[in-house]
């Protein structure tokens, strides 16, 4: 009778890729999880470029790289603000899957806020403070590319 293995071993297939507890296999997870949201975004950015403007430049001997960079990128930068900010804050806040994949070397700040409660006390002021730096980068974000965002989100509201 040949043994089983057991799934319980740590050292087992579990951790192919040693990416458990560390910020890089945090990033991937969420650059996996917020793909899909940010393709979502774009779409429809990159679906109102006139295929015309692919045609002249085709016609005029751009290279593709170049039409990339130098007409679709200046042409979806509302677009392309719109879904940094959203999967920025998206990932800044999130909180439960950070709380399972870290650990105590590699946490995050909203996980970081949960070391001041304990079973004998709470201590809100430490609790408001990391609050505070958990939400000023969020918020700081913001504003600064508030013109990008405002005009990403009404680009698709007007059509004529």
């Amino acid at each position: 009778m040949i043994p089983r293995r057991s799934w319980s071993c740590p050292s087992s297939r579990v951790d192919l890729l040693r990416l458990s507890d560390t910020l890089v296999g945090l990033i991937v997870i969420y650059i996996g999880l917020n793909l899909p949201f940010t393709i979502w975004v774009l779409i429809s950015f990159i679906s109102d470029i006139p295929l015309e403007l692919e045609e002249a430049a085709v016609v005029t001997g751009a290279a593709r790289g170049g039409f990339f960079f130098r007409m679709i990128l200046p042409l979806i930068k509302p677009g392309l603000a719109a879904a940094a900010i959203f999967t920025f804050r998206i990932s800044w806040n999130e909180f439960i899957l950070a709380l399972v994949l870290t650990n105590r070397m590699t946490r995050t700040l909203p996980v970081a806020t949960t070391i001041y409660l304990t079973d004998t006390r709470i201590e809100w002021g430490n609790i408001t403070a990391m609050g505070t730096l958990v939400a000023l980068p969020a918020i700081i974000f913001t504003f600064l590319a508030a013109k990008q965002l405002i005009s990403g989100l009404t680009a698709g509201a007007i059509k004529g």
